[in-house]
């Protein structure tokens, strides 16, 4: 999923997509995994944790359902507008999201 939304913001760069993924996990249990991952696909997004951990204030304004492994929030001027939850990376997963992406775009946001 990093993959694709990293090829999209690059693809759609003159429409000034913009993106960034955040893990919502222990920083240093992951950390050095996501460092390797985004070197070696040659990532450019922005790839981060939560400044106060997976269980801090910062997080809890977006009320993600923590069930759920995967969510995509889509935002327009610092707000949210679509939010996807996922229970796997899929191709018609990416799918859906580059639509809804796309919509954004074509819609000037």
């Amino acid at each position: 999923m990093v993959e694709a939304i990293d090829a999209f913001v690059k693809e759609h760069e003159a429409q000034k997509a913009r993106a960034f993924v955040v893990f919502v996990a222990k920083q240093d249990e992951l950390e050095s995994k996501v460092k390797e991952f985004a070197k070696e696909h040659e990532i450019e997004v922005p790839l981060t944790f939560p400044s106060d951990g997976p269980d801090g204030e910062g997080l809890k304004p977006y009320k993600l359902n923590e069930e759920v492994p995967l969510t995509v929030l889509l935002a327009n001027k610092r707000k949210v507008t679509k939010t996807f939850a996922l229970e796997k990376v899929s191709d018609e997963a990416t799918e859906v999201l580059e639509s809804a992406f796309e919509g954004m775009l074509d819609n000037g946001a």
